[in-house]
């Protein structure tokens, strides 16, 4: 749906006659939809929303056309609404109401795009918007209450009330989707936390709510459900794309308007009328449904997307790091190494030249120095390539790491690889082999002893690593103070939790400690 829009209204700007047609329909529809919803009495009126939607994304150049066809088509459906005898006169009548529907669509994508331009909206242009939108549907009531009391008197607040209430819901509930749809098509959305399943489940209950507020009074006369879509809705807030939650949203506000004008009046509200003033508070209720629903989407849509973004930003600068650690590392054992070792031969060799045994020694043991110093540029090379080692495969990497760690520091480790994943990304693999290392690190440096366990398994489409000791352990009430940050494990905890990943650990002093760190598999 959202790129056949996105193709539409491309084809409605080049001036394709076809696609003026269809966007003809369109309309149509949704004022049908609106005679279909709102009858007997009113609450809810698409055409304006769909309107306005279409207006926001079209040039400028294409307007006129645009409202001359959506007015002629309003007013042309209202000959279906009345009798063939009396069909002309009535859609002379239309033209002031689809007019004055042509201006406010007008008003409303000229303040959007004037306040918002068509890129995706945060929560502060999201509400500058709807107060400039709110804004407008105020003049749109006045013109159309002031146009009904020229053609007969009708009570003025009640009426424009009315009017602005139903407006309102057709913008929300018909125009922002289609708004939505089309910002996302233009700017791909962040990834949303919640699955089809979960959303289908959702929707079902939703739909036997809104049953139930109109249908069910008989069963539970004292229960009013429309009320409880409100979590309902909110929840799906937190979970999904805003074109998904404003789309199903506003559907949901048709579809209970739609129950609302379509039942006896008895089951609406206790002693409540199937008139206008009855309408209002379930109309004021799904307004607010509809604005607290967006907002929060779009708010935390907005969050998501900067997460997305700062954790994009992350990985570029860690990469950047990793490459010039590489370029460093192979600078230290192709340069500095290999200098060291001509001084180192030329140091050893020189004992030999000299028949002063002081001077003898002393050269010795500057050869000494000198390999003592290749060893430590040798590993501080080692170290540096560390990530490197992820490309080699999860299984051989760790392997080296505890290696290395066994020959620099004495660490014994036993390493349990049986449900070792197939399968691990390379730089998912280069993780992991970092935060073993650091945390077989923690425990040479810091448990008092010289052993360890690191088990590795595989766990629902997860790589688990459980890196164990018996050493002096710890309170891990450490870790939540205020400057625990320069904690070892605090710090590697950090890193996990960024990573994506998730860190648990155990300790009790003076009985050892267990973390236990989790990774998606895929990077």
């Amino acid at each position: 749906m959202p790129r056949f829009y996105r193709r539409l209204v491309d084809q409605i700007s080049s001036g394709n006659g076809w696609a003026m047609l269809l966007y003809g329909l369109i309309h149509g529809l949704a004022v049908l939809l609106g005679q279909i919803i709102a009858e007997p009495t009113s609450g809810i009126w698409p055409a304006v929303g769909v309107q306005a939607a279409f207006l926001i994304v079209a040039p400028k150049s294409r307007w006129v056309a645009m409202l001359t066809a959506a007015v002629l088509i309003e007013a042309l459906l209202s000959i279906a609404r009345y009798s063939p005898y009396t069909a002309g006169m009535e859609m002379l009548e239309e033209f002031p109401y689809a007019a004055i529907d042509a201006i406010t669509a007008t008003l409303i994508a000229f303040i959007y795009r004037r306040l918002c331009g068509q890129v995706p909206p945060n929560l502060r242009t999201a509400f500058l918007a709807l107060t400039g939108i709110l804004g407008v549907l105020v003049v749109d009531s006045v013109m159309g209450t002031a146009w009904l009391n020229l053609a007969a008197y009708e009570p003025w607040w009640a009426t424009m009330w009315n009017w602005y209430i139903t407006d309102l819901l057709g913008v929300l509930a018909a125009g922002a989707p289609l708004l939505i749809w089309w910002i996302r098509v233009e700017a791909p959305a962040a990834e949303s936390p919640g699955s089809n399943p979960e959303l289908a489940a959702l929707t079902l209950v939703a739909v036997a709510i809104s049953e139930l507020a109109f249908a069910g009074e008989r069963f539970a006369p004292d229960f009013h459900p429309p009320y409880l879509l409100f979590p309902i809705t909110l929840w799906v807030a937190t979970r999904y794309h805003p074109s998904v939650v404003v789309t199903l949203t506003g559907l949901l506000t048709m579809y209970v308007t739609f129950l609302a004008n379509h039942t006896t009046p008895q089951t609406i509200l206790p002693g409540a009328q199937l008139h206008p003033d009855a309408m209002q508070p379930l109309q004021l209720f799904l307004a607010m449904l509809l604005v607290t629903t967006m907002m929060l989407s779009i708010a935390l849509n907005e969050r998501r997307a900067l997460n997305r973004r700062l954790l994009y930003v992350s990985r570029q600068v860690t990469a950047k790091q990793l490459a010039a650690r590489q370029r460093f590392a192979v600078e230290l054992q192709s340069g500095v190494d290999s200098a060291l070792a001509r001084i180192e031969g030329i140091l050893r060799d020189s004992p030999a030249s000299t028949t002063d045994a002081s001077v003898a020694e002393s050269l010795r043991e500057c050869s000494q120095l000198v390999a003592d110093m290749r060893q430590s540029v040798r590993s501080v090379a080692d170290d540096l390539t560390l990530e490197s080692l992820g490309m080699q495969g999860l299984s051989a990497a760790l392997k080296q790491t505890i290696d290395r760690l066994r020959a620099r520091h004495g660490l014994n480790v036993s390493f349990d690889a049986q449900s070792l994943p197939r399968s691990v990304a390379p730089a998912r693999a280069a993780i992991v082999t970092r935060v073993v290392h650091e945390l077989l690190l923690n425990v040479a440096k810091h448990s008092g002893v010289n052993r360890a366990t690191v088990a590795v398994r595989e766990s629902g489409g997860a790589v688990e690593v459980e890196v164990s000791d018996a050493g002096q352990g710890f309170d891990p009430q450490l870790l939540k103070q205020a400057d625990a940050r320069g904690f070892g494990l605090a710090s590697i905890q950090d890193q996990v939790e960024f990573e994506g990943g998730s860190c648990e650990i155990d300790s009790t002093p003076g009985a050892g400690c267990r973390v236990r760190v989790g990774f998606a598999l895929a990077d």
